[in-house]
């Protein structure tokens, strides 16, 4: 450890880096959302989530999907419960429980 990578002292004496100020920001966030893009059976699909954090271990998530395909589009809805028993980990597992809505819209061809 670099000395200006220090910011302070605790008040137990130990030292506080850069680094533990970006885990802690990241453990107390309260909002999260995400995009991806990827493969749906050889059909381009984009993805939309965002989440809110409702205590350390329990964070409430809804996402919606879209694939756009050459014979129908199709649109995946989500809303679900994340458990992280974990949370403080910097990496941890979760478990989610939830419901969607699957959409499929043919076109005419």
């Amino acid at each position: 450890m670099r000395e200006s990578d220090v910011i302070r002292n605790t008040a137990d004496g130990r030292s506080y880096t850069g680094r533990d100020a970006v885990m802690e920001d990241y453990l107390s966030r309260r909002v999260e959302a995400g995009f991806a893009t990827g493969d749906f059976d050889g059909d381009r699909s984009f993805t939309v989530r965002a989440g809110y954090r409702l205590n350390e271990f329990f964070l409430a998530e809804a996402g919606l999907t879209e694939v756009s395909g050459s014979f129908s589009s199709t649109r995946l809805y989500h809303a679900d419960l994340l458990v992280q028993p974990f949370s403080r980990w910097r990496v941890s597992p979760f478990f989610s429980l939830g419901t969607g809505r699957f959409r499929n819209d043919p076109k005419k061809v």
